[in-house]
């Protein structure tokens, strides 16, 4: 990480004071540890242990997530950074879950960046695989490169220490695979893995509170069948998962109880409106859709 001398001027009744972090590493987080009337309890209480311990790191870790989930990605980043730069417990998870944010955050050669850390500190460790295999897919790049990562881990293996258990994720595995697979036109072997992936993934299950979890949705499936039969000139097949999305999931968006869950706090339209966003890999498949559901 670049080491950043930062000099903040803040002028108090026309006494202008000069105030210069102690951190060895540049940068504090004073700021972001200060109460704020819009904390969600988990955020509310993290802070409140960085207060008396700026170096915790399991509150680090929570407070993170807490801002993650609040969409407050560029708290949540200053957040992750401080904690690398403090010896954390897992940094393979920390790179993923920061590669995440820089996502979010539309910086896509840092989150890239990131989830290669996580890759080389752990070889066998699937979040930072999946990622890279969604940013090559999407962009419709290194097709060969994202089906080789996903191949050297299959199946999945339980990784002691790091992501114990990381076997349960293996539908996943399918939907990432498939996803490429469609990307690279071997659609057949493509609906096969999708269709794995749609039968095993909870379907109403939209995602968890912190960024390593954010794909355990059936949503990017649904919307990976749809594209993959409307390239098979299967329109019937396509305007079936297309339908399904919104049967399963418009009325959790709409339903202000489902953000309230999530982030700790009611939200407004324009809110519920960016978390129906947040869960979608893909923007182009809206317009798709549209243009499929309209009949355009």
């Amino acid at each position: 990480m670049r080491l950043r001398r930062l000099i903040q001027i803040i002028a108090i009744g026309g006494v202008v004071c000069v105030l210069i972090p102690t951190s060895a590493r540049g940068f504090t987080l004073s700021d972001i540890f200060q109460p704020d009337s819009n904390d969600t309890p988990r955020v509310k209480e993290a802070k409140s242990i960085l207060r008396k311990n700026p170096q915790k790191k399991l509150a680090l870790y929570g407070l993170g997530h807490g801002l993650f989930e609040a969409h407050q990605y560029q708290s949540a980043r200053r957040v992750y950074e401080y904690a690398l730069a403090h010896k954390p417990l897992h940094p393979e998870h920390l790179h993923t879950d920061l590669a995440i944010v820089y996502e979010r955050l539309g910086m896509w050669d840092k989150a890239v960046e990131h989830y290669y850390q996580a890759k080389e500190l752990v070889p066998d460790f699937f979040h930072p695989r999946y990622g890279l295999a969604y940013y090559y897919a999407a962009r419709n790049e290194n097709l060969d490169e994202a089906r080789a990562m996903l191949e050297e881990i299959s199946p999945l293996k339980n990784l002691p220490g790091t992501d114990p258990g990381q076997t349960r994720l293996q539908e996943f595995w399918h939907e990432a695979y498939g996803f490429v697979l469609m990307r690279m036109g071997e659609y057949a072997a493509a609906e096969k893995e999708l269709l794995i992936a749609y039968e095993k993934i909870e379907p109403l299950y939209i995602g968890e509170n912190y960024p390593s979890n954010y794909a355990k949705s059936v949503y990017n499936v649904l919307f990976h069948l749809g594209e993959l039969y409307r390239l098979m000139d299967r329109p019937k097949e396509a305007m079936k998962y297309y339908r399904e999305i919104d049967e399963r999931y418009q009325g959790r968006f709409l339903d202000r109880r489902v953000v309230k869950r999530s982030t700790g706090r009611p939200a407004g339209r324009w809110e519920l409106k960016r978390d129906r966003w947040l869960f979608l890999r893909m923007a182009e498949e809206w317009s798709r859709y549209d243009r499929y559901r309209y009949g355009n």
